[in-house]
C-alpha cells in the first residue's frame, strides 16, 4: 500500500521528468505482480468455437471495476491463452510495434507501453499537460504516434442557456515523434463548434466525445464523434474536414431502411474500396430498433450517397448503450465486441465472431458486469513465441511461451540439433524428418502433427464418402441407374450381374429403370426379360462418379425404332423414328378401355382417363352377391361359402 501511496503524490506533480514516470510504473508493476496473483483470470464461458474461426488470437481489456481490469487473449478454440490483472491498466491492449504492447494507465492518464514481462517501457505524450484521453491510439511504422488529450476551454454559453464559465471538452489530437516533438495537431473548436452538441446547458459540455479514428486508403483521416452521431473525414495534407456523415452537419443522402442512419457510434473502421465500418450503439427509444448492430456503408464522394450494404444485429437483439468495436478480418469474418451490454442485467458482455454467411462461429461471454471497450485479433506469432531469454530463437516480444525454444544442442543423441529440427531432444526416435508411426499420438517427424492414417473413400460424391479418411482405399461406390425399354419386346425387364439379380422398376411405356450402387471401376451385366430371355451380348459400363445412363433397347445399344408420334396406339415416347420403316400405324382412339367401366368402349385403344364406375353404396338388389343383374344359383353358392363366420 506504502507504494501506491507515494506513486500517487508522484502523479499529483506534473513537473516530474520521463524517468521518474518509468520508475513510478514499475513501481507499480512490482505491487500488483503480487495482487495479482489472487484472480489473473476473469470468468468467461465458451458459447461457441469451430474451425470456421479466423487463425489468430482475441486480444481484449475486460472491466468490471478499478481494480477488476485485465488484459487476456483467446486462440481459435476460445481457450483463455493469456491473462494478466492489471488494475487500473487497460481499456485497450494491443501490440505496439515488434516487440511492445499498449494499454492505458488510468492512475496517471497515460497510453503506456509495456514489454513481455508487463513491465512500462515508455508513456506516450509525458510531457502534455492536459490528461490524454482513453479511446484510441495509432503507432506508426517510424515510431511516431497519434492520440488526444482532452483540453478544456472555458467559454460563455449563457446566452444559449449554458453557463457563464462552462468548462468546454475539447478534443485535441497530437501527432507526435518519439522524441515528444509535435509534428502536427487539430483542435476540435477550430473546426466543429460547440453548438454542433444537443445539449450544452451543463457546468462541463463534453460536445463532441470523440473515440475513434482510423485512416483510409487515401491516407485521409476518419473521425468517430459519439455524441454528435457523426463521422468526419480529415483530409491527409491539412487535416480540415472533407466530409460528415451523420446527425450533424451530414453532406450525405443516406440509405439505411428501418434505421435511418446510427446513433451513439463506436470504432469506424475503412474497409478500403469506398466503404466504412462501425459499431452502431443506437437508442433504445423513440422510432429506433431499440436494440445495437454493426453496420456497413457504401460511401461515394461524388454522388455523395451513403447506402448501407450490410449489417448485423446479434440473434437475441443485443442493446449496448455504450462502448463496443467491430472488425472484418482477413478471411472475411467480423469480430464484434458488444461493449457494455447486459451490464444492467448484472451479467457480461459478449465477444462474438460471425462468418460471411452470418453465422456465429466463436463466440464467449465474461463473467457478470464485465465490459469490453475493444476486442481485436492478431497473429498468434504477435503474442506467443519462445520466451526463454538462453534460447536462439528468444522473442522479447511474446507474452507467451509456446515450446518451440531451442538451444543448439543434441540431448538425445540422434544426430539432430533442436536448432536444427529436433522438436523433443529427449528421445532420439524423434527428429525432423523421422519414420511416422501412425495414429499413435506423438510426432516422430516434427512437422507439427502425427500421422493419422484412416482408410477409406475420400470421394465426396460417392455413396459412401468417409469425411474422416485420410487415405484412399479403393473402396469408392456410386450410384449408378440403368433403364432398358421392352416396348417392342414386350413384359418386364430384370437385371443380372455377376453376383446377383435385379427386378426393374417401371416407368411407362415398357421401360424398366434399375438403381444400383457398385464399386468404382467396370460394371458388366444383362437384361432379362420376364420369360428369362437373356441378352446376348453382355453390356459395361466403367463407373467412377454417380451416373444415369441412357436407355438402350433389349439387346441393343441403341434406343428401340418405334412410333414417335402421339397420336398413333403405337406411340413410344422413348422410341427412335425409323427413316426406313413407318411404325406408326394405329391412329388413337382415346376412350375408357376398362371392362368394369359403366362408358366401356371396346373400338378404343388408349385410355384417356374417362372411365366411369359404378359405385356399390347404389345397388338396388342387396342380395346379388355376385353382381350378375340376378338373384340365383350363384348367389346362394356364394352366401353358403361365408356361412357360419363370426362377425366383429
Amino acid at each position: 500500500m506504502f507504494v501506491y501511496a507515494m506513486a500517487s503524490s508522484f502523479l499529483d506533480n506534473f513537473s516530474i521528468n520521463h524517468k521518474q514516470i518509468i520508475v513510478v510504473s514499475s513501481l507499480f508493476t512490482v505491487f500488483f505482480s503480487f495482487t495479482s496473483l489472487l484472480a489473473q483470470t476473469p470468468p468467461y464461458t465458451i458459447f461457441t468455437a469451430s474451425d470456421d474461426a479466423a487463425p489468430g488470437a482475441v486480444v481484449m481489456s475486460p472491466v468490471q471495476s478499478a481494480n477488476q481490469i485485465y488484459i487476456c487473449a483467446f486462440n481459435e478454440e476460445a481457450d483463455m491463452i493469456f491473462s494478466a490483472q492489471t488494475p487500473e491498466r487497460g481499456f485497450i491492449f494491443e501490440p505496439w510495434g515488434d516487440d511492445e504492447f499498449v494499454f492505458y494507465n488510468y492512475s496517471i492518464r497515460k497510453w503506456v507501453t509495456i514489454d513481455q514481462n508487463l513491465i512500462p517501457t515508455d508513456t506516450l505524450g509525458l510531457n502534455i499537460i492536459p490528461e490524454t484521453d482513453y479511446h484510441d491510439v495509432h503507432r506508426f511504422e517510424d515510431g511516431s504516434y497519434l492520440f488526444v488529450v482532452i483540453n478544456h476551454v472555458e467559454m460563455d454559453l449563457s446566452e444559449n442557456g449554458g453557463y457563464e464559465d462552462a468548462q468546454i471538452l475539447e478534443p485535441w489530437m497530437i501527432h507526435m515523434d518519439v522524441e515528444e516533438n509535435i509534428l502536427r495537431e487539430w483542435h476540435g473548436l477550430d473546426h466543429i463548434p460547440v453548438y454542433a452538441a444537443n445539449q450544452i446547458n451543463y457546468q462541463q459540455v463534453d460536445y463532441l466525445h470523440w473515440n475513434a479514428f482510423d485512416f483510409d486508403s487515401l491516407g485521409g483521416l476518419l473521425m468517430s464523434f459519439r455524441n454528435i452521431s457523426t463521422i468526419v473525414r480529415l483530409n491527409p495534407t491539412d487535416w480540415s474536414i472533407d466530409w460528415k456523415l451523420g446527425a450533424y452537419g451530414n453532406d450525405f443522402q443516406i440509405e439505411d431502411p428501418d434505421w435511418g442512419s446510427f446513433l451513439k457510434q463506436h470504432d469506424v473502421n475503412d474497409l478500403g474500396g469506398n466503404r466504412i465500418l462501425l459499431f452502431d450503439n443506437n437508442i433504445s427509444f423513440g422510432d429506433q430498433p431499440g436494440y445495437s448492430r454493426v453496420v456497413e456503408y457504401e460511401v461515394d464522394t461524388v454522388e455523395m450517397t451513403a447506402n448501407r450494404v450490410w449489417s448485423y444485429s446479434h440473434p437475441e437483439e443485443i442493446y449496448s448503450p455504450a462502448q463496443g468495436s467491430v472488425e472484418r478480418l482477413e478471411n472475411g469474418n467480423t469480430l464484434i465486441a458488444w461493449g457494455n451490454a447486459n451490464a444492467s442485467q448484472g451479467v457480461g458482455t459478449l465477444i462474438t465472431e460471425i462468418n460471411e454467411q452470418e453465422e456465429i462461429v466463436w463466440e464467449i461471454q465474461l463473467g457478470e458486469y464485465f465490459t469490453v471497450y475493444r476486442a481485436r485479433k492478431i497473429p498468434l506469432s504477435d503474442i506467443q513465441g519462445c520466451i526463454d531469454i538462453n534460447a536462439l530463437n528468444y522473442d522479447n516480444g511474446v507474452l507467451i511461451d509456446d515450446g518451440s525454444c531451442y538451444f543448439g544442442v543434441d540431448y538425445d543423441g540422434d544426430g539432430m540439433l533442436d536448432s536444427e529440427g529436433d522438436c523433443d531432444d529427449t528421445d532420439a526416435s524423434i527428429y525432423l524428418g523421422a519414420p511416422e508411426i501412425p495414429n499413435d499420438g506423438i510426432d516422430q517427424n516434427c512437422d507439427g502433427s502425427d500421422f493419422i492414417f484412416i482408410p477409406g473413400c475420400t470421394n465426396s460424391e460417392a455413396y459412401n464418402f468417409n469425411p474422416e479418411a485420410t487415405n484412399e482405399d479403393g473402396s469408392c461406390s456410386f450410384q449408378i441407374t440403368l433403364k432398358v425399354d421392352m416396348f417392342l419386346q414386350g413384359g418386364a425387364a430384370s437385371l443380372i450381374s455377376d453376383t446377383w439379380g435385379l427386378p426393374g422398376q417401371h416407368i411407362g411405356y415398357g421401360v424398366y429403370f434399375f438403381t444400383l450402387v457398385v464399386l468404382e471401376g467396370f460394371y458388366e451385366y444383362r437384361f432379362v426379360d420376364d420369360s428369362g430371355l437373356i441378352e446376348t451380348d453382355e453390356r459395361s459400363t466403367y463407373v467412377s462418379e454417380p451416373a444415369t445412363l441412357d436407355i438402350v433397347c433389349f439387346n441393343s445399344e441403341s434406343l428401340c425404332v418405334g412410333c414417335t408420334d402421339p397420336e398413333f396406339a403405337e406411340f413410344n415416347p422413348f422410341a427412335e423414328q425409323s427413316t426406313e420403316t413407318d411404325e406408326c400405324i394405329t391412329p388413337s382412339m382415346p376412350g375408357c378401355t376398362y371392362l368394369e367401366a359403366t362408358n366401356f368402349n371396346p373400338l378404343t385403344n388408349l385410355d384417356d382417363g374417362s372411365c366411369i364406375f359404378p359405385d356399390p353404396s347404389d345397388n338396388s338388389c342387396p342380395g346379388d352377391l355376385d353382381g350378375d343383374g340376378a338373384i340365383s344359383t350363384g348367389d346362394l353358392l356364394m352366401l353358403l361359402v361365408i356361412w357360419g363366420q363370426v362377425c366383429f
